[in-house]
């Protein structure tokens, strides 16, 4: 599996990383010296309970941490909305680390299927695997399942239909389950249920309706494309402790190593895929129409105007 990483804002996260860099001092920790220590560790839990010292800044969290910190502590914080993500995208770089990324909910993974949770695979196995599954439109397979891979941005947009439909039926998306499932199946699983006939294509589109609508709700309390940044974490090297090893953040094959720019572009690659504006990172008016969202559509004017900025 990937490596989960607990970047917690206490020891060995935010607050190690800042002291370390001079970020924070002494000055600031009130004479605490932050290192791998028991009673260090204890003093900054104590302190954190308490609101006592830089206690009081950590219990702020991430986001409410790095605004009182300032000094570019926002580069150092592993955190996507404000929440540790399960996944670092240095140790492989797929579509679970990618919803991570972008889902409207902080750092939740949809791991369905476990495709990309772990290095290895081969683009064969990728092109016999994801048209089988159905999620992927007909015209789509062959744009963006190639001989030298995938695209994972793109690829991840649809994808997260076939997760959102899990939820929605109730069928647990964890590997060992939902890898038992295709389209096709699961049409004829909630027909049969319901009694109601829906056909794969259909079914799609209520689970595509169901994730604009997420995000559009989301939107309208001020969510943005700044909201889906890769935390800054990403673009230095990962060292893992017991080998020395350096992980950098590189595409699933490892063929390309990513920089911010790189970053920027694939979540605009995953906007555009949706039919979403990719200066928002938002839906479009026309797109709630589009999907039946009507309600939705009469109130998109009620999206913060100053975070229609990206």
């Amino acid at each position: 599996m990937g490596y989960r990483l607990h970047d917690l804002p206490l020891h060995g996260g935010l607050a190690d990383w800042l002291y370390e860099r001079g970020i924070i001092t002494k000055e600031d920790t009130g004479g605490l010296e932050i290192k791998d220590d028991f009673e260090v560790v204890k003093t900054l839990l104590e302190q954190t309970v308490k609101r006592e010292g830089i206690g009081a800044i950590i219990a702020e969290g991430f986001i409410g941490a790095i605004k009182k910190i300032g000094r570019g502590s926002e580069k150092y914080a592993n955190h996507i909305k404000g929440t540790e993500p399960d996944f670092d995208a240095r140790a492989c770089f797929g579509v679970e680390v990618f919803t991570s990324i972008v889902n409207a909910r902080p750092a939740r993974d949809l791991p369905v299927g476990g495709l990309t949770i772990a290095k290895g695979r081969k683009p064969d196995f990728f092109k016999k695997v994801l048209p089988s599954v159905g999620y992927l439109p007909e015209d789509k397979v062959d744009k963006l399942v190639i001989d030298e891979g995938f695209d994972v941005p793109r690829v991840t947009a649809h994808f997260e239909n076939l997760a959102t439909l899990l939820d929605m039926l109730g069928i647990c998306f964890r590997m060992p389950v939902s890898s038992l499932y295709n389209i096709k199946t699961l049409a004829e699983l909630y027909s049969a249920a319901t009694g109601i006939e829906k056909t794969p294509k259909e079914l799609l589109k209520d689970a595509e309706r169901s994730f604009n609508l997420s995000r559009f709700m989301n939107a309208r309390e001020g969510l943005t494309r700044k909201d889906d940044e890769f935390p800054g974490r990403w673009f230095e090297p990962l060292k893992r402790v017991e080998t020395g090893e350096e992980y950098v953040l590189k595409d699933y094959f490892g063929r390309k190593q990513y920089t911010r720019e790189d970053s920027e572009q694939l979540l605009t690659d995953y906007y555009d895929e949706h039919g979403w504006d990719v200066k928002t990172g938002n839906p479009t008016k026309g797109k709630l129409l589009e999907l039946g969202l009507d309600k939705a559509a009469a109130e998109f004017d009620k999206i913060p105007k100053k975070k229609l900025v990206g």
